[in-house]
Order: structure tokens, then C-alpha cells, then sequence
């Protein structure tokens, strides 16, 4: 990942990179609904959390894998 000088956001877990994706239009009228109800501040608050809950499910599964079949980490 590339960071431009002076581009940076900080928060209180560190620096955010902005990172640019495409998804269906009804998932992201989903997301705005969501938001709406009040259950997140922003769309990109709700993908934070999303993205956090599934790298977590993920570093779970590879936990309970022997560490020597030759798979990726995704430990913290």
C-alpha cells in the first residue's frame, strides 16, 4: 500500500488508509439504510467494523490450523 505525504487521518487506533472499492448497488443502499437507523455514523464506520469482524472469524480458522500446513497468518 502506498501513502501520500500529508494524507494520513489519524484516529485513536492509529492511521487510516483510504481504500477504493466497487460493490452492488443494492448492498450499498443497504449500508446507507443501516447508517440512517442509526446503528453506525458513516458508511465507512460500518465497513471498519464489517472488515474487522471478518478478519477476526479468519484469524480464528487459521488458528485452529497446524501452523505447519504452509497456509498465511493473519495474526496480529
Amino acid at each position: 500500500m502506498r501513502r501520500r505525504p500529508g494524507k494520513k487521518s489519524g484516529n485513536e487506533e492509529g492511521d487510516l488508509v483510504k481504500v477504493n472499492f466497487r460493490l452492488p448497488v443494492r448492498e450499498y443502499e443497504e449500508m446507507l439504510l443501516v447508517v440512517k437507523r442509526g446503528s453506525y455514523s458513516s458508511v465507512s464506520e460500518l465497513v471498519r467494523h464489517a472488515l474487522e469482524r471478518l478478519i477476526l472469524e479468519y484469524r480464528e480458522v487459521f488458528a485452529r490450523r497446524s501452523p505447519s500446513n504452509g497456509k498465511p497468518s493473519l495474526t496480529a
